[in-house]
C-alpha cells in the first residue's frame, strides 16, 4: 500500500512540475516575465530545476534587466546543456547578460563560443542581432575605439569627425548635463558608435542611423546626430529600469536634451505653419492624439512638437516630469498631474502651437 501511494506522490508530482514548466514557457512567450519568475522560483523551492526551468528563468531575469540575478541561473542551464542548439539558447543570453553588465571581455567569449554552435533559427537571429549592435561583428574590425568618461566611443573613420577631442568632449558635457537632471545609475558605460557609412548601417540594422538601445546603454549614431538625443535615451531609461516608454513622450525627452540652440516651441510652430501651406483644410495638431497614437506621425512632424511639449512639462514641475519618465503612458500622466490638470496643461500648449 505504501508504495502505491509512493507511485501517486511522484506522478502528481510530475505533473504539477510539467505543468508549471509549460505555465512558464506560455509566461514567456507572452511577455509574462514577472510570472514567469514566480514560477521558476517556485519550482526551483521543490526540486533541483533542469536546464528549461534554469534558461527559462535566466531569460525573464535578462528580459527584466535584472542581469545580475540572470547570470548564475544562466551559467546552470550552460552546465545542463547536452545538445549543441541548447548550449547555444544559453550562451546567447550569457553573452547579453554580461555586456549589459558592462563584463564585455565576458561577453566577447560567449560569443566566441556561440559562433561554433548551431542554435535554433530564433537564438541565430538574436545572436547576430546582438552582436550587431555590441560591436562583435566583423564590420567593425577596423573602427577605432577611444575610452573615456562614461563612454566608450566606436569611430568608423575618425577623419570624418574633424576635432576628435572637441567631439568627445561635448558628449561628456551633454552626459553630465544631461543627468545632473536625472541623476540616474547607469550599469555601465554608453557604447557610443559614430558611422560614416549610413548606407551600410541602414543595410546591417534594416533601419536608419541613429538610434539607441538604452537597456545595454549602447548608441548608433549618424556623424550629424545632435549632441545629446541618445544620450538622453539612455540615461532617462536608467533612471528607473522598469519604466512604461511611450514614443512621444521618449522622443520627446530626447529633443528636449539634445543640447541644441534650437528654440523648440517656434521648431514646432513651423511645422503648423507648413502643413498650413500644403494643406488649406489643416487647421491643428492635439497633443493628446499624438501622445495616444503615437506611432501615426512621422518623425519629422511628431520629433519638434514633442521636444517642444516635454519641455513646457520640465519647466511646470520637475519632480512630476520626472514620475512621468518612469511611466510615460497618458493614463499615467492623468494620475501624476490630475485629469483636470492634465487637460488644462494639454489644452494651453494646443492653443498656443495652433494659434494663427
Amino acid at each position: 500500500m505504501k508504495n502505491i501511494f509512493l507511485v501517486l506522490f511522484l506522478i502528481l508530482f510530475y505533473n504539477l512540475s510539467f505543468s508549471q514548466k509549460y505555465e512558464m514557457s506560455t509566461a514567456f512567450e507572452n511577455n509574462g516575465y514577472q510570472k514567469v519568475v514566480a514560477l521558476g522560483e517556485q519550482i526551483l523551492e521543490n526540486e533541483s530545476g533542469d536546464y528549461k526551468v534554469f534558461l527559462l528563468l535566466g531569460k525573464a531575469y535578462n528580459a527584466l534587466n535584472q542581469f545580475e540575478k540572470a547570470l548564475p541561473l544562466l551559467r546552470k542551464a550552460n552546465e545542463y546543456a547536452e545538445i549543441e542548439w541548447q548550449y547555444a539558447a544559453a550562451y546567447v543570453e550569457i553573452m547579453e547578460a554580461y555586456y549589459a553588465l558592462g563584463l564585455k571581455d565576458k561577453a566577447k567569449r560567449y560569443y566566441n563560443k556561440g559562433i561554433h554552435v548551431r542554435g535554433t533559427k530564433s537564438v541565430q537571429r538574436k545572436f547576430q542581432k546582438l552582436a550587431l549592435l555590441f560591436g562583435y561583428d566583423n564590420v567593425f574590425n577596423d573602427w577605432i575605439t577611444v575610452t573615456t568618461f562614461n563612454f566608450v566611443f566606436h569611430f568608423e573613420d575618425i577623419e570624418h569627425i574633424g576635432d576628435i577631442d572637441n567631439y568627445i568632449e561635448k558628449r561628456i558635457a551633454a552626459f553630465k548635463k544631461i543627468n545632473s537632471f536625472y541623476k540616474a545609475a547607469l550599469p555601465k558605460e554608453i557604447d557610443f558608435f559614430v558611422w560614416k557609412s549610413e548606407g551600410v548601417a541602414q543595410k546591417k540594422f534594416k533601419k536608419f542611423l541613429g538610434f539607441t538601445n538604452p537597456k545595454y546603454c549602447v548608441s548608433h549614431n549618424k556623424l550629424s546626430q545632435t549632441v545629446g538625443h541618445e544620450i538622453a535615451h539612455t540615461i532617462s531609461y536608467w533612471f528607473d529600469k522598469n519604466n512604461n516608454r511611450n514614443r512621444f513622450v521618449n522622443e520627446g525627452i530626447g529633443v528636449y536634451f539634445d543640447c541644441s540652440e534650437t528654440n523648440r516651441l517656434d521648431a514646432a510652430k513651423e511645422i503648423i505653419n507648413y502643413q498650413r501651406k500644403i494643406n488649406k483644410n489643416f487647421k491643428s495638431y492635439d497633443i493628446r492624439v499624438f501622445w495616444t497614437h503615437p506611432y501615426e506621425y512621422p518623425e519629422r512632424i511628431m520629433y519638434p512638437i514633442a521636444g517642444a511639449f516635454v519641455e513646457m512639462l520640465a519647466h511646470h514641475n520637475q519632480n512630476k516630469f520626472l514620475e512621468l519618465t518612469k511611466d510615460q503612458s497618458y493614463e499615467s500622466a492623468q494620475d501624476i498631474y490630475g485629469r483636470g490638470g492634465l487637460d488644462r496643461l494639454i489644452s494651453n500648449f494646443n492653443e498656443i502651437l495652433n494659434e494663427y
